[in-house]
């Protein structure tokens, strides 16, 4: 979702003290180096199998969640500085018994929302309780146009009902004459997928998305567990494949475009500060924010360093596949 559409948005939703905070936030960022967002995991739990994925937890540490009270203090001590809050990351949002609460405190406090599901539980219950919520943006994952493709990327899913589930979604919005949350509907580019794009536009258009959103498969290749040669061979399509394969034999090529990392951090659900969605193992750890004030944590020298480095040149092994090379 670009600036255009996040300003139109919120003027045509009439949430006008989010549009002020937006201008107050990016003032503040490009004067005194605030972040723009962040993202918090509400869990690191999914309910899917998805065999591409490369976040997929050991069996200790399923079913667990940060709790309220540490969200909203994680909340309290970002809000006046940034104007982007996604909840969402290595596990499936709508797990979380709270994320309704969670999406509206953030809300409250004019900052954008949004999450990222697979939307096999948006229910039509659930449905209503994020309008009600004032979710902004909800990213919906839906990998695959035909029943074949979409359940086995997508393992655990069922096609017909997820689909479902998106057009109450868009109808209910209607009914309300609401226009959030902003749908978008994005499938990831594999092998397999590659083949349906124009059918997955099309689907776009029965669920009444608001936006299509094809995205590149990009393989962590500092996740432990997780060896890339596996994901390119199966599931890069031919093209991006040899493209990573270079990166792998030149990593400290020069990047062709700005790392977002700069302006953005990830927060796993126990706190850890990570400076980037790639860094899912937690390998370039920056703090912790429900043990301190994230904002220390951001002006901290280590960080600092961190982002310096990398406003210079991506040289960290978890750039390798990110779309800022390309």
């Amino acid at each position: 979702m670009n600036r255009i559409s996040i300003f139109k948005n919120h003027i045509l939703s009439g949430d006008f003290g989010k549009l002020a905070h937006f201008v107050k936030t990016r003032i503040g960022s490009y004067l005194f180096d605030w972040p723009q967002g962040i993202n918090i995991e509400p869990t690191e739990t999914c309910n899917l199998h998805c065999p591409f994925c490369q976040y997929r937890i050991n069996a200790k540490e399923r079913f667990k969640y940060i709790s309220f009270e540490n969200y909203k203090k994680i909340i309290d001590d970002v809000a006046p500085f940034i104007s982007y809050m996604g909840l969402f990351y290595r596990g499936e949002p709508l797990l979380h018994e709270d994320i309704f609460s969670m999406i509206k405190y953030a809300s409250d406090k004019n900052l954008r929302t949004e999450i990222s599901t697979n939307a096999v539980l948006l229910t039509k219950q659930k449905s209503r309780q994020l309008i009600d919520s004032g979710l902004d943006v909800i990213t919906v994952s839906f990998d695959g146009a035909t029943k074949k493709t979409y359940e086995a990327m997508r393992a655990g899913a069922k096609f017909e009902q997820v689909i479902a589930n998106i057009k109450h979604l868009s109808k209910l919005k209607n009914k309300l004459n609401s226009r959030k949350p902003y749908v978008i509907l994005q499938m990831i580019i594999t092998k397999e997928t590659e083949k349906e794009i124009d059918r997955f536009k099309q689907i776009g258009k029965e669920v009444n998305a608001d936006e299509i959103f094809l995205r590149p498969l990009t393989p962590n290749f500092a996740f432990t567990g997780k060896k890339p040669k596996i994901v390119l061979e199966k599931f890069l399509p031919k093209r991006r494949a040899n493209k990573l394969e270079l990166d792998i034999q030149n990593p400290q090529k020069k990047t062709k475009s700005k790392c977002y990392s700069l302006k953005t951090a990830m927060l796993f659900r126990d706190g850890t500060v990570v400076m980037c969605c790639f860094d899912g193992a937690g390998k370039y750890m920056m703090g912790n924010a429900i043990a301190a004030d994230f904002m220390k944590i951001w002006y901290s020298d280590k960080y600092r360093k961190f982002r310096a480095k990398q406003m210079k040149n991506m040289e960290l092994d978890i750039c390798a596949g990110c779309k800022a090379n390309f």
